[in-house]
């Protein structure tokens, strides 16, 4: 078997790069999952990744057992919209998506990508959210999906300008009935918005008093020190909201079997990890019960 797993590594490396090469390096729509397109540029190295399947397998993989038919998902930093089609595949015609992108390059790829998969079940929303409504510098990115109120060393060298956008709570969308989501079906949000993550959270607490979705967030150092925040207190907040907070560990099994486990995060992240993501599940509610087999109940917690 040891010798099994590495030859079915390579075998799969070895697919890919063809695939890369039989692109020719063309701009054009290829598929990004079952019965999903997306224009794709080979020499991006986000699309690329798209193309391949190897953005975030172990997110996917949770998203087939917590989102179902009928269900709202909101996808904050939705950027082209790789997460938000799965997402809009997932919940189906009699469910809903909202999916918040600020920066206007990466949205119009992402409304243009809705349009192709016949997605009409997806509300588009043009602004950035945060912890009340206003008005934000967002500092552009030449890597569309890097753009950010907070640049951080690794974004700084790339920024090639800004733009002045909107900025709304998730609280307040959903009290003027503007977030075109069902939230009494509310079952997962995605938050990856470099560095405004702290700011989201605390623009959605009356939300989440009332719902309790299973929270993806992504938590990067160098974007939330430029953010004046750490994140320890991202966990923090998320613990007082009575959330658990768990470590996704995506592997593959000895056949190349894709799989996913959470590990329960006790006391503060290791500062040698930069940027990872965390599952934020309460107990007790619906989100928590749909991916229970993927909880690690071990008695010694890891901290990443």
């Amino acid at each position: 078997m040891s010798v099994v797993a590495p030859a079915l590594r390579a075998a799969a490396a070895a697919v890919r790069r063809l695939r890369l090469a039989s692109s020719g390096g063309r701009v054009a729509w290829r598929r990004v999952g079952p019965g999903l397109w997306m224009v794709i540029d080979p020499g991006d190295a986000m699309d690329q990744r798209f193309m391949l399947g190897i953005y975030d397998p172990g997110l996917l993989l949770l998203l087939r057992d917590l989102v179902r038919p009928g269900d709202s998902a909101l996808d904050v930093g939705a950027h082209c919209g790789y997460v938000t089609l799965h997402l809009a595949r997932q919940v189906g015609p009699t469910g809903s998506v909202a999916a918040v992108e600020p920066d206007p390059r990466a949205r119009d790829r992402l409304i243009e990508h809705l349009a192709r998969n016949g997605f009409n079940h997806v509300a588009v929303i043009e602004a950035a959210l945060g912890d009340g409504p206003g008005e934000a510098v967002l500092h552009l990115s030449r890597q569309v999906g890097w753009s950010t109120r907070f640049p951080n060393p690794t974004a700084r060298p790339t920024l090639e300008g800004e733009l002045r956008v909107r900025v709304h709570s998730l609280d307040g969308l959903a009290r003027q009935g503007t977030l075109g989501l069902d939230l009494a079906r509310l079952v997962f949000v995605k938050v990856d918005c470099e560095g405004s993550e702290p700011l989201v959270l605390a623009g959605m607490r009356e939300t989440l008093r009332a719902t309790s979705p299973a929270i993806w967030i992504e938590l990067n150092r160098g974007a939330l020190a430029a953010a004046g925040s750490r994140p320890e207190s991202l966990v923090d907040a998320l613990r007082e909201m009575g959330f658990d907070v768990w470590l996704p560990r995506f592997f593959r099994r000895a056949l190349g079997q894709p799989d996913l486990r959470f590990e329960p995060i006790a006391g503060p992240p290791r500062p040698e990890v930069e940027v990872f993501d965390v599952l934020a599940l309460r107990p007790e509610s619906p989100a928590a019960g749909r991916v229970r087999h993927r909880l690690d109940a071990a008695p010694e917690a890891h901290r990443p």
